[in-house]
């Protein structure tokens, strides 16, 4: 089994791993936004804030997707909220955009997930 890697950037945590796409599978990029309950007490607050990431991701795509390397591989990927209030979505949008730059600037993010097959 691969293992996954991660980066922070405050407010948000991002684990990936990479694996070899299933042939009937379409989509290369999979992510999932996690805020926990412990920390934002409103079911409101928690929504707004997936609401925030979701449309962060969406704005600010990671451009590895592309990459040569990444041909025949998805990428799964989970965003953590762990600030203990309500952050604005410029904030979350600018953690997100330096997150996806860094894992842009990785030689081979799924390296340690190809090399164990």
């Amino acid at each position: 089994m691969a293992s996954g890697q991660s980066k922070l950037k405050y407010p948000v945590l991002m684990k990936w791993i990479s694996t070899a796409k299933d042939s009937d599978e379409s989509a290369d990029f999979y992510f999932t936004p996690v805020v926990s309950a412990k920390k934002i007490k409103r079911a409101v607050d928690r929504n707004l804030i997936k609401r925030r990431l979701k449309e962060a991701v969406r704005n600010n795509p990671p451009h590895i997707l592309s990459s040569e390397y990444f041909k025949g591989n998805k990428l799964e990927v989970v965003y953590l909220f762990l600030a203990k209030e309500v952050e604005d979505y410029q904030k979350i949008s600018a953690a997100v955009k330096k997150l996806h730059a860094g894992l842009n600037q990785d030689k081979n993010p799924h390296r340690e997930a190809n090399s164990e097959k």
